[in-house]
């Protein structure tokens, strides 16, 4: 369900990360792939690699203006990938969705920051829109 990018990255002891030009996978939805730029940024962590695309556009002039569940982005996972729950993420091409971990004490403890990246399979995430939060964790779950 939560793909946190920045565990994955910080963890790692052998990353490298280079700038691609690949075009937008051919995976997504048209409305999504609308909106997405060629080229972006691969990143390698020990033998798996992830690649993602961008948005052209985010709407706003820095995150606290993006709603939950805007579509930032799309990943391609090489490999499967465990989360840090341990759960197996399916290699595969997924949408990238902006996402906040709710104030409600059911969540202490887990990461000293409530901004995430989102993963959802692109096949079943259609719609470019931002989706709230239900919206966006319901699809991101199908990830797992």
């Amino acid at each position: 369900m939560l793909f946190l990018v920045s565990l994955f990255l910080l963890q790692a002891a052998d990353l490298s990360a280079a700038r691609h030009a690949d075009p937008v996978p051919s995976e997504l939805a048209a409305a999504v792939a609308g909106t997405m730029s060629s080229g972006g940024v691969r990143a390698t962590v020990g033998a798996n690699t992830v690649t993602f695309w961008f948005v052209k556009d985010l709407g706003a002039s820095a995150w606290s203006g993006v709603k939950e569940g805007t579509l930032v982005g799309a990943a391609r996972l090489e490999k499967d990938f465990r989360d840090i729950r341990g759960r197996v993420i399916k290699a595969g091409t997924f949408t990238v969705r902006y996402g906040i971990q709710p104030a409600n004490g059911d969540h202490l403890g887990v990461s000293p920051y409530r901004e995430f990246l989102l993963l959802s399979p692109a096949a079943l995430d259609t719609d470019a829109g931002p989706r709230g939060h239900d919206g966006t964790v319901e699809l991101s779950k199908e990830a797992i």
